[in-house]
């Protein structure tokens, strides 16, 4: 049997699931695997075993490969392509780098913008009105960072069949609490569901060949920033309709991928009750569905169980709880499992209260974002512990969001926001993600956030909490914690190495343009075999500066389904 030993490594592994102390971490400096299998023989720090094969880490920090629980990976890529908002101060800058994408392009069928904050351009929200100063024959339809609300220009709602020939809207969508309107004239700007009446525009979609292109640059991207393993969530939402079936022909292409993939995909009027077809267990999945119980905080659309301190409204609530319970009973007929975007505590608990009535037939359902809760549902989550409820967090959202967050739900509240520990020690098992392209792809940037909570120091994880919730957790929401996700006989040898003599606590209390774009990263392993090198050549594609801000506007590196 060919074996490959890795050695003089630093290996730092979880020993137990969810790991909540410092003393379930284990250290050993080799590993043997079997070079057919790609899986863990054994492990030591002492009489090195032969093998046919040696790779030497030269004292490179080595953990299990990383995971990114939530992210949008073509949206991630899709953003070198479109116009970038995010560093617009104001309604100058907003059409000033619209009109520079215009002119610097082939005439396009629409214009796309991302990335705007209005937290970032003293309160401004982009008007209709402005948009037509870019163009009044080019639909234009921009993006704020969550992908929760937009502004579009004259021609995207002319194209929609949304107004008369007045300029009113349409009697039909008077109602519509997601359109913004000025005496029955509509400002341009849109939230929620009602972002789907612009479909006529947002349709339409790269060809297959550049979503084949991007995805591939993008897989690869990630796999230079650490990850070998993610849940990608694509679909309709993001222009990807077709997001399966091009994951499908990118490893049909290649026989493997730079990550394992775990697609998500959306509920919708075709929704199936058969799961679609594997076309590799070990690299490409779909097992999960998305639904979405409220709207992003930077928009004031999560849904809270009180008003916002800022404007009288508790947010949007998507699914009232008949809606929801017909969702619940499709997704647990077909058995998929469920992933449902809850930020708001009024969010969290409609669907803590609908989860619980199919305890017994949902496996394992994963809420996603868990922003801000109450004493009440940690209370609540305490007596379910057996459901094995997933917390999908992403720390990152935590320093991003510091500018804001008072401002939007009041002091006094705080104490219940990001509070990642409390969810755990109420039965939650948390996993880690990024929402990219909403923060960086950075597992280490989302390890940093976690080992030292931004807001609150008494929620921040211990160094084996802080790891689980890239590793074992992560496999653990995936159901592959007995194969992926720990240094342990019998998995397989997915690694992420670090270039650095240092241990892992140094690095994430370090400053944060040490490990900025993957820089960390010395390579990737998926089943023992090199899938990333940092001597590989780099495409040029990923541009994004790694300074500009985050999504609550705080300078650091920099979705669809957030802020």
């Amino acid at each position: 049997m060919p074996e490959i030993l890795f050695k003089n490594g630093r290996f730092l592994s979880c020993t137990k699931i969810p790991p909540t102390d410092d003393q379930y971490l284990s250290k050993f400096s080799w590993l043997l695997i079997d070079d057919q299998t790609g899986k863990i023989i054994k492990t030591g720090s002492e009489n090195e075993p032969k093998a046919s094969k040696i790779v030497d880490f030269n004292n490179k920090l080595v953990l299990p490969g990383l995971w990114d629980t939530h992210i949008h990976p073509y949206s991630y890529g899709h953003l070198q392509k479109v116009a970038n908002l995010v560093a617009a101060k104001g309604k100058d800058d907003i059409i000033e780098i619209l009109k520079a994408k215009l002119q610097s392009s082939e005439q396009p069928p629409w214009l796309e913008g991302v990335q705007w904050d209005q937290d970032s351009m003293g309160g401004y929200f982009p008007s209709r009105k402005d948009l037509d100063l870019v163009s009044e024959t080019v639909p234009i339809v921009i993006f704020r960072r969550c992908w929760h609300i937009c502004a579009v220009n004259t021609a995207t709602l002319k194209k929609s069949n949304l107004i008369d020939e007045n300029g009113f809207l349409m009697k039909e969508y008077s109602n519509n609490p997601g359109i913004e309107t000025e005496n029955g004239v509509p400002t341009g700007i849109f939230k929620e569901d009602s972002i789907f009446l612009l479909n006529p525009v947002l349709k339409i979609e790269d060809t297959d060949e550049e979503k084949f292109k991007i995805l591939d640059l993008t897989l690869k991207n990630l796999a230079q920033h650490g990850l070998t393993s993610i849940c990608g969530n694509e679909g309709a939402i993001t222009n990807f309709s077709n997001a399966y079936e091009i994951y499908s022909k990118l490893y049909g292409s290649f026989g493997s991928l730079p990550v394992r993939v775990n697609f998500t995909r959306e509920i919708n009027d075709d929704f199936s009750a058969k799961p679609m077809n594997l076309v590799s267990k070990d690299y490409l999945r779909c097992d999960k569905v998305k639904i979405f119980m409220d709207g992003s905080l930077g928009s004031n659309t999560a849904y809270l169980s009180k008003n916002y301190k800022n404007i009288d409204s508790r947010g949007m609530l998507i699914l009232k709880s008949s809606c929801l319970k017909d969702k619940l009973t499709k997704i647990t007929n077909s058995k998929y499992q469920l992933e449902a975007h809850a930020i708001g505590d009024g969010a969290f608990s409609e669907l803590l209260d609908a989860c619980t009535v199919f305890k017994t037939t949902l496996n394992r359902p994963i809420f996603t974002h868990c922003q801000i809760v109450n004493d009440q549902i940690l209370n609540r989550l305490r007596k379910h512990k057996d459901m094995k409820i997933v917390a999908n967090i992403q720390p990152q959202f935590t320093e991003s969001d510091l500018p804001i967050i008072e401002s939007k739900i009041g002091k006094e509240n705080l104490k219940f926001s990001y509070c990642w520990k409390s969810l755990q020690n109420s039965g939650m098992v948390i996993a880690g993600g990024s929402d990219a392209p909403v923060e960086p792809p950075n597992p280490i940037l989302g390890m940093a956030c976690a080992f030292k909570n931004p807001l609150h120091e008494v929620e921040s994880l211990n160094l084996a909490e802080t790891l689980g919730l890239y590793t074992i957790n992560a496999a653990f929401a995936s159901f592959k914690e007995k194969s992926i996700g720990l240094f342990k006989t019998g998995y397989v040898a997915d690694m992420t190495v670090l270039d650095t003599e240092d241990d892992l606590e140094s690095i994430l209390l370090s400053k944060k343009d040490r490990y900025v774009n993957g820089s960390l990263i010395d390579s990737t392993y998926i089943n023992g075999q090199m899938v990333y090198s940092k001597n590989d050549e780099k495409s040029d594609f990923f541009k994004t500066d790694p300074n500009h801000p985050g999504k609550g506007g705080m300078p650091k590196w920099r979705c669809p389904c957030q802020r």
